[in-house]
């Protein structure tokens, strides 16, 4: 017997007993989200340098292997990329404590689904923002996100403090 809280997983669309709906994306949505959050975290990058002239802005190698190796069509500046490709083409060794090579995710595995590359992505890349989002006041609500089951819904979430991280960056800049 089946109650007014249960889960059908034949649905494309569920309803969870706190009214939340959880929507099923498409692969291409999940992918779109995820290439969204690339470029708006390159972006902050690019201007966290030019508020920080001579700064060297770390980018986790651990995250950068998460960087898509497909056909992605990335916009004209896209440094994440090439910094990737560096890391790649030196042999770079990654790690604090115990060394090992970068490796990127896609090239290692080719056959690694994309939306579970993507999920990770959604994970950790508040490692690295977390601590910036933070410093403006953006709120972010750790449950709140961690409760989110939709992996694109937690990718347009991240793009939106990238946002709002961007934005803040820029004021400051000028």
């Amino acid at each position: 017997e089946c109650g007014r809280d249960d889960v059908l997983l034949a649905s494309t669309t569920f309803r969870l007993s706190d009214s939340r709906v959880l929507r099923a994306s498409t692969e291409e949505e999940v992918i779109a989200e995820e290439r969204n959050v690339w470029i708006k975290l390159d972006e902050m990058i690019h201007l966290l340098g030019r508020a920080q002239p001579g700064t060297r802005i770390p980018v986790p190698a651990q995250l950068l292997g998460l960087l898509p190796t497909n056909d992605t069509e990335w916009p004209k500046g896209f440094s994440l990329r090439e910094h990737a490709h560096r890391l790649e083409d030196d042999r770079a060794n990654i790690g604090t404590y115990s060394k090992s090579p970068f490796v990127r995710l896609s090239t290692a595995y080719p056959e690694y689904p994309l939306i579970r590359r993507a999920g990770r992505l959604s994970y950790t890349i508040w490692l690295l923002i977390d601590g910036i989002a933070a410093s403006i006041g953006a709120g972010f609500d750790k449950e709140d996100y961690l409760n989110t089951l939709s992996i694109s819904d937690r990718l347009r979430k991240t793009a939106l403090y990238l946002e709002l991280v961007n934005n803040a960056i820029k004021q400051m800049i000028g």
